[in-house]
């Protein structure tokens, strides 16, 4: 999952989650960025390519390191944060095997707060 200069590739981390059945999309953060309380309707992967991520799920708090692939179950209440004093980087992956035709096109970050009004589409 790494070049040659010890930095990880994106391309070849897409390449393997595709493989798996996931998605693989990059998000970039700034500092103090904060995803609270998602909940999705497939496995999610999450991987940190720079940076610093804090990862809030089933009571506990994680704080992966560069390159550590952390799976949130279906249906896992999550919250998201940078916590670095730079820009995070970082890939999140969909479970896309399994799912019905219709439903290619997923509100993939719905949030359980109702006043947000956030949504992130992806034509798949």
């Amino acid at each position: 999952m790494s070049s040659s200069a010890g930095k990880l590739d994106r391309a070849q981390i897409a390449k393997d989650w595709q493989a798996r059945g996931y998605s693989c999309d990059l998000w970039v953060d700034p500092p103090g960025q904060v995803w609270e309380d998602y909940v999705h309707s497939a496995d999610e992967l999450l991987m940190l390519m720079e940076g610093a991520l804090e990862l809030e799920m089933q009571g506990k708090t994680l704080r992966p390191v560069i390159g550590e692939e952390v799976l949130i179950p279906v249906h896992t209440p999550h919250t998201v944060r940078n916590t670095s004093a730079t820009t995070a980087r970082w890939s999140m992956g969909m479970k896309l095997v399994g799912l019905k035709p219709q439903m290619r096109l997923l509100a993939l970050l719905i949030p359980t707060h109702q006043d947000r009004r956030y949504f992130y589409f992806k034509w798949l």
